[in-house]
Parts: C-alpha cells; sequence; structure tokens
C-alpha cells in the first residue's frame, strides 16, 4: 500500500509554478475541492476546515483573508497538497476520517486548513489539503525539505497503520 504525496501544480495557466497568488486562489482551489468531493455518494464524503466553521467557498476565502489582513501578509496565498492512497478503494469512511485527520495535524496547529476528499476513476482515494500560507500567530509557512520529508513520512506512517484493519465491509 503506496502513497503519492505532492505539491499540487495551479490548473489556471496564470499561476506560476505552485504559487497560488492571484486574489481569487482561495476561492477557487477551496471551492474546486468541496465540489469535488460533493460529486461522491453522501456516505463518502469528507471534506471540511479546521480554523474555520464554513464549508462555503466564499466564506472559507473570508476567513482565510481575515488572516492574512491582520498580519499583512502578502505573496503566495495557499500551499495546495495532494495525497493519493493505493489500494483505498474499499477503506471506510472511519479510516478516511482519521487519516485525514491526522494529515492536518501536521499543519492545523498554526494554520487553517481546508480539506477534501475526492476519488480516481480507478476506485482509490485521494485527499487535498488547501494550507493558509499565513498563521494565526502571523507567520509565513515555510516547508522546507526537512519539514516535507517528514510530512510524507507521517502521511506514509499513519496509511501504514490504519489502512489495514478497516474495510467497508467491517463497517458499512
Amino acid at each position: 500500500m503506496g502513497l503519492i504525496v505532492k505539491f499540487a501544480e495551479p490548473q489556471n495557466k496564470n499561476y506560476s509554478k505552485n504559487n497560488y497568488s492571484n486574489h481569487d486562489a482561495i476561492k477557487k482551489t477551496v471551492n474546486y475541492i468541496f465540489e469535488g468531493a460533493k460529486k461522491l455518494p453522501k456516505k463518502e464524503r469528507i471534506y471540511g476546515v479546521i480554523g474555520s466553521a464554513y464549508t462555503d467557498a466564499s466564506m472559507v476565502e473570508k476567513d482565510f483573508k481575515k488572516i492574512k489582513a491582520l498580519y499583512f501578509s502578502e505573496g503566495s496565498l495557499v500551499k495546495h497538497i495532494v495525497v493519493s492512497m493505493d489500494d483505498s478503494s474499499q477503506c471506510s469512511r472511519k479510516l478516511l476520517e482519521k487519516y485525514i485527520a491526522k494529515l492536518c495535524d501536521f499543519f492545523s496547529e498554526k494554520h487553517q486548513v481546508a480539506y477534501a476528499l475526492h476519488k480516481y476513476d480507478s476506485g482509490n482515494y485521494h485527499v487535498h489539503l488547501i494550507i493558509n500560507t499565513t498563521g494565526i500567530n502571523g507567520k509565513r509557512l515555510h516547508i522546507s525539505g526537512k519539514d516535507w520529508a517528514l510530512f510524507k513520512k507521517q502521511a506514509e506512517k499513519y496509511w501504514k497503520k490504519y489502512s489495514r484493519y478497516y474495510t467497508y465491509e467491517e463497517y458499512s
């Protein structure tokens, strides 16, 4: 059971590589991940935000921008990470919720994080994380090579831990 963990590239050609700095970057990326989650059957839908009470992209954008305005933060507005899980088509909702929580925990102590579960045509799942680059303490999110390696290691560790225990058959 493997994982692919990567930074997502902006879909819009006006964005520079992995730099979501356009004024509408937050709303568009959050809307994209939430709408993708809503395409799943209701019992499989998992999406939300840590650090905001809303699941409407416009309101999430306002919450993210309040933090940015408070600290006069500029530059890239969000980081977009995708974690793809091999052999995940039979995973239970309980497993997926626990796993997504662990992924969010890596960033959510200091940053707002929007998350959503999507599904490939193969039936395997992937998780989108949209992270506010301005922390609730005003510090910018800088993911060094060391931090990125640690995140990937933790993502793999928790996937191995949870994925061997739960299937849809056990918790449907």
